[in-house]
């Protein structure tokens, strides 16, 4: 379960962009289909790693991202749930584009006494 390692990769991405005295509420992360992340299974990983820990009750959303599909006959790009979809022109064989991202998108954050604040963008 690979989901354990990403999970601890993303707490430690989190700690190091969280504010000081800042509470995490919820973060946000889009992972590419060749990460082949079982959504569920980085949720429980999620819960696991930050048991007892100042991120205990934060949010974990995960996107999961399609397959970037680009075929070199015709220079379509596509997106697709599968990996070996045919292109229209009929090559059987596009290539892979990306598709092996993991971002964490956003992070909020409330500070005592203030609203909750978004962070966007970092990666993971």
């Amino acid at each position: 379960m690979h989901e354990l390692s990403i999970a601890n990769e993303l707490l430690n991405v989190v700690n190091e962009n969280t504010p000081p005295g800042a509470r995490v509420v919820s973060l946000s992360v889009q992972a590419g289909a060749m990460q082949a992340i079982d959504a569920d299974a980085l949720q429980f990983a999620w819960q696991a790693v930050t048991q007892d820990d100042s991120l205990e009750g934060s949010r974990l959303e995960v996107e999961l991202l399609p397959w970037r599909l680009e075929c070199d006959q015709c220079d379509r790009v596509w997106e697709s749930p599968e990996a070996f979809e045919p292109c229209t022109c009929g090559n059987v064989r596009p290539k892979v584009t990306g598709s092996d991202e993991l971002l964490l998108v956003s992070l909020d954050v409330e500070q005592p006494g203030e609203p909750t604040e978004s962070l966007n963008h970092s990666q993971a």
